[in-house]
């Protein structure tokens, strides 16, 4: 169940197929839907049987208003549909990809990238934002003309924030790697 979407069928067609899916035997992961509009997507994330759970979930699809699906199995990804789902925040289009992670209350997370950008952008010197996933923090403190520094691991966000950024023209380093590789190599600047 879900409070957000307790409203949505989507819910009950995802729980169906995954109920409908335990023929696949004992799996443990997690399940995301993600809500654009009137666009839902669904990411799956699973120990074992991904190429299973993808075939049970994949008719989705054919339901109305489902725009992609993706299931996570050890580092391999089954997706379909379209990935190019993009979310607005204070005038940003940001690129979202199936590992993106964004708030599930959407005005909460307008207020609360809201308030930490306009704390952010009053001190003084770079900013430095770690695990930086598609990049909202960092886009809207370079959109304010600040220097900024994107350290992410997943290849799949710092592709996506480096479109947002280019899409936008807005100037930003963004770095893959892990923040612990990351972090020593920036140590001689100064944030």
């Amino acid at each position: 169940r879900c409070l957000l979407l307790s409203d949505q069928p989507v819910l009950k067609q995802v729980s169906d197929l995954l109920i409908q899916a335990k023929h696949l035997g004992a799996w443990e992961g997690r399940v995301w839907i993600y809500r654009w509009g009137d666009l839902f997507a669904c990411w799956c994330s699973v120990r074992y049987g991904g190429r299973s759970l993808f075939s049970v979930l994949e008719p989705l699809l054919l339901q109305t208003h489902w725009q992609a699906l993706a299931v996570e199995e050890g580092g391999t990804l089954y997706q379909a549909g379209e990935w190019r789902l993009i979310e607005e925040l204070h005038g940003i289009s940001f690129h979202l990809s199936p590992y993106a992670f964004l708030q599930g209350h959407r005005e909460l997370s307008r207020e609360l990238w809201s308030d930490l950008v306009t704390w952010a952008c009053q001190k003084q010197g770079s900013i430095l934002d770690l695990y930086s996933g598609i990049g909202v923090t960092g886009t809207l403190c370079a959109a304010r003309s600040r220097k900024v520094t994107m350290v992410e691991a997943a290849p799949s966000l710092t592709a996506a924030a480096i479109c947002t950024l280019k899409e936008h023209n807005i100037e930003a380093e963004v770095l893959t790697g892990t923040v612990e590789d990351v972090l020593p190599q920036l140590e001689a600047h100064s944030f």
